[in-house]
């Protein structure tokens, strides 16, 4: 059980709620920002993108950074890791992030539910936050890629006060390298009618390849 908390304190989770640093400190830690659209930051991780908004006077100002958000998973019984992530939070409001990772190992779509399986435990296991699954469904991407997203209701702690957050992760193979790309959105509970549309236009904007 230790080694599950650890995959998910310091993995998932973490993401969507460590506190936006000075713009200087983000500004040091953005990568690979070529080929930018008017108004959008590109992400690039060796041929995987993102875009995310950039615009200084948007109420939802991301700023790219890389995170340590490397963590395990179990397939058949045995751990495999995740690579150190990506994340991207909010300048104006660091309750909502958009990250990504990627496995450091090939992965089946055959071996795909068992691992969704296993880390649907681990996220509801009392020690980590998640007390409602709220759904476990197929879509397609607006980029086309099938993905399966797994959405939770999760408990956050802010002394005698308790945070409720909307948390979803989308899986996705790619068929290039063969390796699992979790991308993962977090919002509070209460604001995910207004916010939800903006993060998973996000998230539909992963496309893989050169």
């Amino acid at each position: 059980m230790k080694a599950l908390k650890y995959f998910l304190i310091l993995g998932l989770l973490a993401t969507g709620f460590v506190s936006c640093k000075d713009d200087d400190d983000d500004t040091e830690q953005i990568k690979n920002l070529d080929d930018i659209p008017k108004g959008k930051a590109k992400l690039n991780l060796d041929g995987v993108y993102l875009l995310f908004p950039a615009v200084e006077h948007d109420i939802c100002d991301f700023k790219v950074f890389e995170d340590s958000i490397g963590g395990v998973s179990i397939l058949d019984g045995e751990y495999f890791k995740y690579e150190p992530g990506y994340s991207c939070y909010s300048k104006s409001n660091d309750s909502l992030a958009v990250s990504i990772r990627r496995s450091e190992i090939e992965i089946s779509s055959e071996q795909l539910k068992g691992i969704i399986d296993e880390e649907i435990l681990i996220y509801m296991s009392p020690d980590n936050g998640c007390d409602t699954l709220l759904g476990r469904t197929n879509v397609t991407l607006k980029n086309g890629y099938d993905a399966e997203k797994v959405s939770y209701r999760r408990i956050e702690k802010d002394g005698d006060n308790k945070l409720e957050f909307l948390f979803e992760v989308y899986y996705v193979i790619n068929d290039i390298d063969g390796r699992l790309y979790n991308v993962m959105v977090s919002m509070p509970y209460g604001t995910r009618v207004r916010h939800y549309d903006y993060l998973t236009d996000i998230v539909g904007t992963l496309k893989f390849g050169k």
